[in-house]
């Protein structure tokens, strides 16, 4: 420790310097600095977390218009899989990017109720998802309970659901 404080030549070291360093303008100056340094720190922790937020919000419109594109042309069959486990297939390629959550999305695909032509069935298909806030300190002031939720409803007709 002393090899620290004392230079080969006798004289105070650098480090001595700093340590019996009586200006306090170090102290002050850097006691002042810091907060402002935090904040800028903050501000760009949120604006991260606020861009993923956009991004899963996007991704979930987009996965709605797919999921009312999937059910118009699946509610009607009489085989095949059933309108949600193909709009499940269909989206769920998109969620993975959106979310390292393993399935963060719900989906519903149900009647609206009457529609004009014959044949004809309106749909409400409805996306819930779940995110969870990854970002620290942002997610504190920016997500209830660690997470965030997006619900997006799209209204879409499914066609040829004749009687016969």
């Amino acid at each position: 420790m002393k090899r620290l404080l004392r230079h080969r030549s006798g004289k105070p070291s650098t480090f001595q310097r700093l340590l019996h360093e009586e200006s306090g303008n170090v102290i002050t100056e850097m006691l002042a600095f810091s907060p402002t340094w935090l904040i800028v720190f903050g501000v760009f922790l949120m604006n991260v977390q606020l861009g993923r937020n956009c991004v899963q919000r996007d991704m979930v419109d987009h996965a709605t218009a797919i999921a009312a594109d999937i059910a118009s042309k699946t509610y009607c069959q009489k085989q095949g899989p059933a309108p949600q486990q193909a709009i499940t297939a269909a989206i769920q390629p998109l969620m993975q990017l959106a979310s390292s959550a393993n399935n963060p999305c719900t989906v519903k695909a149900t009647p609206s109720g009457g529609g004009g032509d014959p044949g004809s069935v309106p749909l409400d298909v409805e996306i819930t998802c779940t995110f969870p806030c990854t970002v620290p300190f942002a997610s504190k002031f920016m997500c209830q309970g660690g997470n965030v939720n997006f619900t997006a409803t799209q209204t879409t007709v499914a066609m040829g659901c004749d009687a016969s």
